[in-house]
């Protein structure tokens, strides 16, 4: 590694010689004050996965430097720990990350307020946090912007707003908001749409609930097309232990006992 000639509050050394890593490390080292544009630099170039590689001490001195990243891996480190105390401090780097503008802090402090996660349960900060991820562009946080309309409470019940979020979580790829929103275009007869949906959403890791969902929602169309990804999705819940698709199933223990069902 190159030398690093240092003096009181500043460092100097040769950009185009030395790696990303060894940047890094020199950064996190050496007394860094201010707006100084090379810790900025180390910042914006080493990603999460390298910052998983660091261990806590310097982790916080960088997430003390105002690096979300950091931040945001130290907090998952503590909310791996099975204790309220490891879950608080976790809260705390998440909230951290967050106003350090970390969008995935964004959603998870959203979850952890909704939740009463690592703090007490808060809906109104919940709503605050997944309205910035949102307004940024997550599909997770369109995804519960959507639920936030769909109940009421928080905010005033609008189903022009929840419609116009699960479009947008399903636009972003995100599996139930790509779920609950086939269901939709189900309604509006666009069987295409929703079935191509669905398909995209089974690929990925979709909750047991909207998957029943979908399942009923398609079974009730009739079609064919309808009734076999119908019944897919019926079999993606019960997998997940969910009781209606599990009882469905039971009673009809393949697609074609389903089918001669629904002939009659």
């Amino acid at each position: 590694m190159q030398t690093v000639k240092q003096i009181p509050d500043f460092y100097f050394y040769e950009p185009d010689s030395i790696t990303v890593e060894e940047h890094f490390l020199i950064s996190i080292f050496n007394k860094v004050i201010g707006e100084d544009k090379e810790i900025r630099w180390v910042i914006d170039y080493c990603s999460d996965d390298y910052l998983m590689n660091i261990d806590d001490a310097n982790l916080k001195k960088l997430a003390d430097h105002g690096n979300a990243s950091a931040s945001w891996v130290l907090a998952h480190r503590y909310l791996t720990g099975n204790d309220a105390a490891a879950e608080k401090r976790g809260f705390e780097y998440i909230k951290k990350a967050a106003e350090q503008g970390h969008v995935e802090a964004h959603v998870y402090l959203g979850m952890m307020y909704m939740e009463g996660f690592g703090t007490p349960s808060n809906p109104q900060e919940a709503f605050k946090w997944y309205k910035l991820a949102s307004d940024k562009g997550d599909a997770t946080a369109h995804y519960a912007m959507a639920q936030f309309y769909a109940n009421g409470g928080v905010v005033e019940q609008n189903f022009d707003e929840c419609f116009k979020y699960l479009r947008l979580s399903a636009e972003g790829g995100y599996d139930d908001g790509q779920a609950e929103y086939a269901v939709l275009l189900l309604d509006r007869g666009n069987i295409t749409g929703a079935i191509d949906l669905l398909e995209k959403s089974l690929k990925q890791q979709p909750s047991a609930s909207c998957m029943k969902l979908a399942g009923f929602a398609l079974i009730n169309v009739g079609t064919e097309e309808c009734v076999n990804k119908g019944y897919e999705c019926l079999q993606y819940a019960a997998k997940l232990g969910e009781p209606e698709a599990c009882e469905i199933l039971e009673t009809y223990p393949t697609l074609e006992s389903l089918k001669r069902y629904l002939s009659k």
